[in-house]
């Protein structure tokens, strides 16, 4: 009997990998992932209606900018199955994939709600829909197109994508966009985008002279909110006459707002200094900072060369190895120098040993992995 049981519970198992397996290749087929796209526009329609716009660059804006003859092909493809699609009652996601412009995919999702709602008006009930439709038409941007833009190295032609997603009361409501609205809310984008943008009441962001187009944050730039990471590097600096290798490792919080990243970390740096004894080899000795450190970088890419960055990292010697570090020494840093690289920097800082009685100067050269 329980060889029994355990036989069933296996093919149970199975079936569930099974369905999961397949479950994870559909999504690959018709879900784009998030971090594909780096620009997201949501454009307010009428009747609380709304149309997503997410590009991997806004260099290829242009390939869906004629939007109304994607949804000609996409409509003339959907009353093919028309007579095959759930009731109108009932809420649904169609997802078009084009991918392979001679080789489309369609995918219909329904959400059966627990409850149903009516309305009675002069005493006659009718249904109440409580949730929209979501029509999503994405793809990735064909070779043949991407050959056009000369900023688009061909290696990288199968990196672009596109995702267009629209919120409609009811699936029928498409048909009524194809009147060139769409196709004008695509141009405003796109000789708009670098305009003034304000905010409004709920912290998303607006076009100050197109308020129904609306983003996370100016620009349409695609950040994470916020989260935590591990931040690791490697660090070279000169400590009075020693050279001074480290490592070090940092538990970081991170938030992005108005372009800025700003990062809230502790740190763990291990130094390593090496000491010549009298009538003896070289030893390695490790030293051990903790400490805090706060820095705030753009999201966005400037066009100055040498860049300054604010920075603080205030550090205390936890573990002394050796005599270069003397006693309850603390390092103060402030500021970080990038050269057009974001994760290679040059950190000044001050060593305080003595209670503020001996100060020395440090010199610190950062690689961020």
């Amino acid at each position: 009997m329980k060889k029994i049981f355990f036989l069933v519970i296996l093919l149970i198992s199975i079936t569930k990998a099974k369905h999961a397996h397949a479950q994870n290749n559909n999504n690959l087929v018709f879900d784009v992932p998030a971090e594909k796209f780096t620009r997201q526009f949501t454009v307010e329609l009428d009747r609380k209606n709304s149309m997503q716009v997410s590009v991997t660059s806004m260099q290829v804006l242009d390939y869906i900018s004629n939007i109304d003859s994607i949804l000609k092909v996409f409509m003339s493809e959907l009353r093919l199955i028309s007579d095959s699609l759930p009731l109108r009652t009932i809420p649904l996601r169609i997802d078009y994939n084009m991918d392979v412009p001679t080789v489309k995919k369609l995918r219909v999702r329904k959400t059966i709600p627990p409850e149903d709602y009516y309305a009675f008006i002069n005493g006659s009930p009718s249904f109440l829909k409580m949730h929209q439709d979501t029509l999503v038409i994405q793809g990735k941007i064909p070779a043949e197109w991407l050959r056009r833009s000369k900023n688009i190295k061909e290696r990288n032609y199968g990196k672009y994508y596109f995702s267009v997603i629209f919120y409609l009361n009811d699936l029928e409501d498409i048909y009524g966009y194809r009147d060139g609205r769409l196709n004008e809310k695509i141009k405003i984008i796109q000789q708009n985008y670098r305009s003034s943008w304000q905010y409004r009441d709920d912290e998303r962001m607006q076009l100050k002279k197109y308020p129904e187009i609306t983003s996370s944050t100016a620009q349409g730039y695609v950040f994470p909110s916020q989260f935590f990471s591990l931040k690791k590097s490697l660090e070279v600096q000169n400590y009075k006459d020693h050279f001074v290798p480290s490592i070090s490792c940092k538990p970081t919080f991170s938030k992005d707002r108005d372009f800025i990243k700003r990062e809230l970390g502790l740190s763990i740096e291990a130094a390593f200094t090496f000491e010549h004894p009298a009538n003896a080899s070289t030893k390695t000795y490790v030293n051990v900072f903790a400490g805090i450190t706060y820095n705030v970088t753009p999201l966005i890419k400037t066009r100055n060369l040498v860049k300054f960055y604010p920075y603080l990292d205030l550090a205390y010697l936890v573990s002394r190895s050796g005599t270069v570090y003397d006693k309850n020494s603390f390092r103060l840093g402030l500021g970080s120098f990038s050269a057009g690289n974001l994760t290679t920097r040059i950190q000044p800082a001050l060593y305080f040993s003595n209670v503020f009685k001996q100060v020395t100067p440090s010199l610190k050269i950062v690689q961020r992995f």
